[in-house]
C-alpha cells in the first residue's frame, strides 16, 4: 500500500495491516514526523488492535550509511512482516 498525504490511510492502517495478514509492524520516519498526532494515533490504534509495533525515527535528510544500517539492524531484530514509512517532502525513507 502506497499513499501520499492521506489522513484516511493512517486512520485505517491497522485494518490494512491485518488484511495483509500482518502482526508485526516496523514504522520508519524521522524524529519530527514521528511525533505528529497523525502518526502517534496510528501507532496507538495499531497497538490497540493487538499489533506489535516498533518505531525507527532516526532518519535524516540524505540518510547516511550508518542511519540505514541502524534501521536495518533494528528491523532484523524486530522481524516485522509489514513496513510502514512515513516521510516528508524531500526526506526519503529507507
Amino acid at each position: 500500500l502506497f499513499a501520499q498525504h492521506t489522513d484516511f490511510i493512517f486512520a485505517a492502517i491497522g485494518e490494512e495491516v491485518k488484511a495483509l495478514k500482518g502482526s508485526r509492524v516496523a514504522v520508519f520516519s524521522d524524529g519530527f514526523v514521528s511525533t505528529l498526532p497523525l502518526v502517534t494515533q496510528a501507532m496507538d490504534n495499531m497497538k490497540a488492535m493487538g499489533l506489535e509495533v516498533m518505531m525507527f525515527n532516526r532518519i535524516g535528510p540524505n540518510p547516511t550509511d550508518a542511519m540505514v544500517m541502524d534501521g536495518v539492524a533494528e528491523m532484523h531484530a524486530f522481524k516485522p512482516d509489514v513496513m510502514v514509512c512515513v516521510c516528508r517532502g524531500s526526506l526519503p525513507c529507507l
